[in-house]
């Protein structure tokens, strides 16, 4: 990559992490109402603000403290006590989500987002005994700000195949590297290998992650040298059936799938998971 392109490239990461990190420090600035998902559970939901519009599936809503519910009925999803919850429905009225918010008061970081992910992991200290997944010290929020970019980081839910995400810049290219750590590949998987990064979007064969294990990674630019470094660890295979069965029973419960998947990924504490299902039915 020319000089001129990797720096297009940094300033529209920087700028990428810095617009999603601009969402967590709400609370410090005075709003820490600033994000929630939404969905309407009464025909007609219609918001002061129609974009976007709230329908049976959740949406990402800014500045709910300032919405007014103009009809219908909204849901809300956030996070409120350490707890991923839903407060009463909210029918129309000028004050409704506001009322809500006040009594519900949403934490800080009130809904999964790449910023709020990486102020986590990076908030974190180094594990029992001082070292980190693969005996060095611990990093979990990497090098680089690989959550904010929208990397995989913390725990995650075992992927499928393929395994497609989306970094936060559409215009990154480049090599993600991974290297396991902790755990076995599996048979004929080499304990390392690249994924091409093409137009922020990366794909590869989830088969190749073990779950229970444990990665780091690099991402590079086509020229080699490092975008950002980081690390996550896959569910073992319980937890991965635990956690369908709690999805399972809130579509039994009359959740539609998605949405029900998203609140067990978010309620497990599952931030990446959650925030990349939220991109795939953008």
């Amino acid at each position: 990559m020319k000089t001129r392109s990797r720096r297009r490239w940094l300033r529209r990461c920087a700028l990428a992490a810095a617009a999603w990190a601009a969402s967590l420090p709400a609370a410090a600035q005075g709003d820490p109402f600033d994000l929630c998902y939404a969905a309407c559970v009464a025909a007609g939901c219609r918001l002061s603000s129609s974009t976007p519009a709230v329908g049976p599936a959740y949406v990402l809503l800014e500045a709910c403290s300032r919405q007014s519910v103009a009809g219908g009925a909204v849901r809300l999803r956030y996070r409120h006590k350490g707890q991923w919850f839903s407060p009463p429905s909210a029918a129309a009225a000028p004050t409704a989500l506001a009322a809500l918010l006040e009594r519900f008061p949403p934490d800080p970081c009130p809904v999964p987002t790449p910023g709020c992910l990486q102020q986590r992991m990076s908030s974190r200290v180094a594990s029992i005994g001082g070292h980190g997944i693969d005996g060095q010290a611990s990093r979990p929020g990497g090098s680089g700000e690989p959550c904010a970019i929208g990397l995989p980081c913390g725990r995650i839910a075992v992927p499928g195949t393929p395994w497609r995400f989306t970094l936060t810049d559409g215009a990154a290219h480049g090599v993600w590297t991974v290297r396991i750590a902790r755990g076995a590949s599996p048979p004929g998987v080499p304990g390392e290998f690249g994924v091409e990064v093409v137009d922020g979007q990366v794909q590869t064969d989830g088969a190749r992650f073990s779950p229970g294990a444990s990665y780091v990674y690099r991402l590079s630019f086509p020229d080699g040298s490092t975008r950002a470094t980081g690390e996550f660890s896959l569910l073992s295979r319980p937890l991965m059936v635990a956690l369908r069965s709690a999805a399972a029973r809130r579509v039994a419960e009359g959740q539609n799938e998605a949405d029900a998947w998203v609140d067990a990924l978010a309620a497990n504490e599952l931030d990446w998971d959650a925030w990349q299902a939220m991109q795939d039915r953008r």
